[in-house]
């Protein structure tokens, strides 16, 4: 008798059993709309960050010889999609014009901007490594 009483008690039904039967699979119905949406929404902002630091390369290497891509800095003003490193450019030909002591230092500010663009798109960084 003793040992039939342990036998039930440990097949007995459980409530937790019940619960997790009654909830839904996570992947069924509307849940699979949500999953995409979350999904198409994480590639859309994967693009916007490529497409905001498109030209950080083109920028980094005007950049390196300044003097002789002067031109070429001003004409990557006009495209470059990210207005802050837009303006710190203009700030570094500006300076660069008048031989202004604070070019150093908007150098440095525009280089902090790229590598923050970077940052966030690792694709970029991995295309424009040189290869070799």
């Amino acid at each position: 008798m003793a040992a039939d009483l342990v036998l039930v008690s440990r097949t007995a039904h459980s409530h937790l059993s019940t619960r997790v039967e009654s909830i839904p699979s996570i992947l069924t119905g509307d849940n699979r709309i949500v999953l995409r949406s979350l999904i198409a929404a994480v590639v859309a902002f994967v693009v916007w960050v490529h497409w905001r630091a498109a030209y950080t390369a083109d920028v980094r290497a005007a950049l390196d010889d300044l003097p002789a891509n002067e031109e070429r800095l001003e004409e990557l003003i006009g495209d470059l999609r990210d207005k802050r490193l837009a303006f710190r450019c203009k700030a570094v030909l500006a300076d660069h014009r008048v031989g202004s002591p604070d070019l150093e230092e908007h150098i440095a500010d525009v280089i902090h901007r790229v590598e923050h663009l970077e940052r966030f798109a690792p694709l970029r960084r991995v295309l424009a490594r040189p290869s070799g």
